[in-house]
């Protein structure tokens, strides 16, 4: 990287670092909270849009949201041990991507889904981020990045490879009706609701397994994401779509736990994302999500 190179991205994150402690400190202060976009010339600016902090509980991070405690990597901790990672040996982990979609969606103006409860199909979509169709294509190139990003940051560590179910291009299994999960105006998402479209989502695949005599098994993997039709609830800038599915990473307890495989396997945790993380006229990506609750199933906790 050049030294012009370095000072103008330099520059650009102190000034984001700036903007950041200026709206804690206006949160503190209670007062509003802007929302940033970035600028043709690549900085982060105010949009315009402010929020009050009061008027928005902090309902979106729950307490389970916390990282897998399964050690999946099969090795202790040491702070050292991405560095060198390239002279030792090269860890492996497997994931199964499951697709979720819903046979209907009654109540549309309470979720960011325009198609009746599928994945957008829509071809040769022209969105600047996570352009359509949201198709198994798409979710193996974001895989394939998650697989890359992974591999980078190890120094060569830690090798990501996949599989995606259904196996059809435009397939997905289906559950009931996003509002049969989401709180709708009256309530907000609680761990329980969260654990029941967890829960049910990976049922319906291993279901439809089962139905074809296991050609895979689910404990044949390390991890599980499960991808939702719809955006996720953090990015409904306008709160207006109360029955989004929040993206996180569930680690669940004793009670939650539950099997798959014709019993032989039990389900710890997994994590959940969504088809696309721009609604509102904001647009977003969600390879940051994918990347982010992934870190949890690695053990890695938030930084927030």
């Amino acid at each position: 990287m050049s030294a012009s190179v370095f000072r103008k991205n330099a520059g650009r994150l102190a000034f984001l670092v700036l903007f950041l402690l200026a709206a804690s400190s206006a949160e503190a202060a209670g007062g509003r909270i802007p929302v940033l976009k970035r600028a043709g010339d690549g900085r982060f600016v105010s949009s315009g849009i402010t929020f009050d902090d009061a008027a928005h509980p902090r309902s979106r991070l729950f307490p389970f949201d916390g990282v897998s405690t399964r050690n999946i990597l099969r090795r202790p901790a040491a702070p050292v041990h991405a560095l060198a990672a390239a002279a030792g040996e090269v860890d492996t982990v497997r994931v199964l991507l499951i697709r979720i979609a819903f046979h209907t969606d009654r109540v549309d103006a309470l979720s960011s889904i325009t198609t009746g409860g599928e994945f957008d199909l829509t071809p040769d979509g022209d969105a600047i981020i996570d352009p359509t169709p949201h198709d198994k294509d798409y979710f193996d190139a974001h895989l394939l990045a998650l697989s890359n990003y992974y591999h980078y940051q190890s120094c060569g560590g830690l090798e990501v490879v996949w599989d995606i179910l259904p196996e059809g291009r435009d397939e997905s299994y289906k559950l009931s009706d996003i509002a049969d999960y989401g709180p709708g105006t009256t309530e907000v998402w609680t761990v329980e609701r969260l654990v029941g479209f967890f829960r049910d989502g990976v049922l319906a695949a291993d279901q439809a397994l089962a139905s074809q005599g296991y050609p895979v098994r689910i404990g044949d993997y390390d991890a599980i994401v499960l991808a939702h039709a719809g955006s996720n609830l953090q990015s409904d800038v306008d709160y207006d779509t109360p029955n989004d599915i929040p993206s996180f990473f569930a680690r669940l307890g004793d009670d939650d736990r539950f099997t798959v495989d014709g019993g032989e396997t039990v389900i710890e945790d997994g994590s959940v994302v969504p088809e696309s993380a721009s609604q509102d006229g904001f647009l977003g990506g969600i390879a940051a999500v994918l990347f982010h609750e992934f870190g949890h199933q690695l053990g890695l906790p938030d930084l927030y």
